[in-house]
């Protein structure tokens, strides 16, 4: 039967962030089977020049979605010239005299209000000289009521090609961080699957991608890449914010207290759900992510408090690359304050660079930290295959080795079949000693139960007044070879053959909600616990708890009484390692 586990906040704080990415993955999928924009144009463009002198006016309509029309109109003299603008949040209408030659607003059956960033281009003719031109801009949200929108007339290569250059920065950055997001998310994905367990490499480079995304998906450039899926580059890159958070704040997570820890866990579970609500608002036409953007930048604002008090805890524990985040703290946080002087979030040169720069620093010291982490994981194992040897060799003692044949030898004489069982179990002893010289993993415990048998048997014929009782009660799991054998042997040796007659030694095995349990019981002598951690002839057993500690997070508990006994408790806990896959 499988035993229920409680939910930890890290657990909760993945599932709730795993359903805010299938929300993404919805609203994405809706914005991209659903058309965004209907855009209506009479006029195809063939040439570019420079357009000035407006005039301006704005007045109400209860039809524009804020009840605000903005009118730019002017009477055109040029020839063959093509008009141009960009505008933000803003539905479009333009006029020529009484004819409507464009327009741009949402689609039909979408679920959002605004169209996000557009450049609007369209062609002027010798046919349209001395004609009035209305330009006619209504903005979705009041915030961008003032926002200032330029008209320019010109070749459409030459803005273009000036877009181009305006945004390279951007560009070149963005599509670095996206490669760097890749490598890394690969690097992160390989090392897992070695079961590594390096989780920062695969967080950075989720954090990174997702940041290179949203850069690129919010210049002014990109619209003219795709005019079509505007709508979805603008939410796009406003759902990489919404769930940008978690990855950024699983980085050194691991290397945090405890106390923050949990305040981590349960700001991704906030943030994650906070995603869901919003897209799900969104999804329900209620209230459109724009509008509610405020509530991620103050999450945002939080993950940079958090990354701060998690970077100072580093710096204080004496760690490497803790002065580099506060380069991206101050990038972020300044750009989020421009975001609402300007009611723009074109730019971040220095948060982009300033990303770069965090991702490959602590992508450099991840890397260092989980080789050296090999290195002494290594460099344990090979201490502990020495140590396991010398117990092994050191445990076949030569007097149970001729004591053993000794009894071989007299039942040969008065009963040549238990001569043949003894050889038979001792032979097994031993095979199942030598077969583990080399072995590093874990066994089944059944497999050491079986050892511990056949030395309990070859006891029995020497000692006929012992008895050695196994208790299985749970047996899925695994543990280090030499665990329980070592453990009974010194029950016998240090307890039982103390006494003036024998007595029993009994192994038990159960589990509880939260570990497995081995328990070796005798009602041996005792002794004084104190003395056990100074006495270099418990050697084995320190080996023991050590090879439990390092291989399956393991503990060892021992209790005794001088003249009741001795109980040894092993607790492997359903986390350790490589034991969780083993769990029924």
């Amino acid at each position: 039967m499988k035993p229920e586990r409680k939910i930890s906040t890290g657990n909760l704080a993945r599932v709730m962030y795993i359903l805010a990415v299938g929300m993404v993955i919805i609203l994405t999928g809706f914005l991209l089977c659903t058309d965004n924009v209907i855009r209506y144009q009479a006029r195809q463009s063939d040439g570019y020049q420079i357009l000035t002198d407006l005039e301006d006016s704005q007045y109400e309509d209860e039809s524009a979605p804020i009840g605000i029309v903005q009118d730019h109109s002017f009477i055109y003299e040029g020839d063959g010239d093509t008009l141009a603008f960009y505008t933000v949040h803003q539905y479009v209408e333009v006029w020529m005299e009484d004819t409507l030659i464009y327009s741009l607003k949402p689609g039909d059956g979408t679920c959002i209000e605004t169209i996000g960033s557009n450049w609007n281009v369209l062609s002027l003719t010798d046919q349209d000289h001395g004609k009035r031109i209305t330009i006619r801009i209504m903005p979705v949200y009041r915030s961008f009521i003032s926002r200032q929108v330029d008209f320019l007339l010109g070749d459409g290569m030459e803005i273009y090609a000036d877009r181009l250059m305006m945004d390279m920065p951007q560009i070149v950055l963005s599509i670095a961080a996206i490669i760097i997001g890749v490598l890394f998310i690969a690097t992160g994905i390989y090392m897992n699957m070695r079961q590594d367990q390096e989780q920062n490499v695969l967080y950075l480079g989720m954090f990174s991608l997702m940041l290179g995304i949203w850069r690129i998906c919010d210049t002014r450039f990109t619209p003219f890449v795709s005019q079509d899926r505007t709508v979805l580059m603008f939410y796009f890159s406003v759902l990489m914010l919404m769930v940008g958070t978690y990855p950024i704040i699983q980085i050194g997570r691991k290397n945090s207290s405890e106390p923050l820890k949990i305040i981590m866990d349960v700001y991704c579970i906030i943030s994650s759900l906070t995603a869901i609500i919003q897209i799900g608002l969104q999804l329900a036409r209620i209230v459109d992510i724009r509008e509610s953007l405020m509530i991620t930048h103050v999450l945002i604002a939080m993950t940079a408090v958090i990354m701060v008090i998690n970077y100072i805890q580093r710096w204080k524990n004496n760690r490497k690359g803790s002065f580099v985040p506060s380069l991206l703290i101050v990038g972020i946080v300044g750009d989020v304050i421009l975001f609402y002087v300007r009611h723009t979030s074109s730019g971040l040169i220095c948060t982009l660079s300033a990303l770069i720069i965090f991702l490959i620093t602590e992508g450099i010291f991840s890397t260092i930290r989980h080789f050296e982490k090999e290195k002494k994981i290594a460099m344990q194992e090979r201490e502990l295959m020495e140590g396991r040897i010398s117990t092994m060799m050191s445990q076949i003692r030569p007097h149970f080795v001729y004591n053993t044949l000794g009894s071989i030898e007299q039942l040969c004489e008065i009963d040549s079949k238990k001569a043949q069982q003894l050889v038979h179990d001792f032979s097994c002893y031993l095979r199942g000693y030598f077969s583990e010289l080399d072995q590093t993993a874990l066994i089944p415990l059944s497999k050491e139960i079986s050892h511990t048998e056949y030395y309990a048997s070859i006891e029995k014929v020497r000692f006929p007044d012992i008895d050695i009782v196994f208790a299985v009660q749970s047996d899925d799991f695994l543990l280090p070879a030499l665990t329980i054998q070592p453990l009974v042997e010194n029950a016998i040796r240090h307890g039982l053959m103390k006494r003036k007659q024998g007595g029993t030694v009994i192994v038990t095995t159960w589990q509880d909600e939260q570990a497995w349990y081995v328990r070796v019981k005798d009602d041996g002598v005792g002794f004084d616990v104190d003395q056990l951690l100074d006495e270099h002839e418990h050697i084995g057993i320190r080996n023991i708890r050590e090879r439990l500690s390092l291989l399956c997070h393991a503990m060892v508990n021992i209790e005794s009484e001088i003249g009741k006994g001795t109980e040894v408790t092993v607790i492997i806990p359903f986390d350790g390692g490589r034991n969780e896959s083993n769990r029924s």
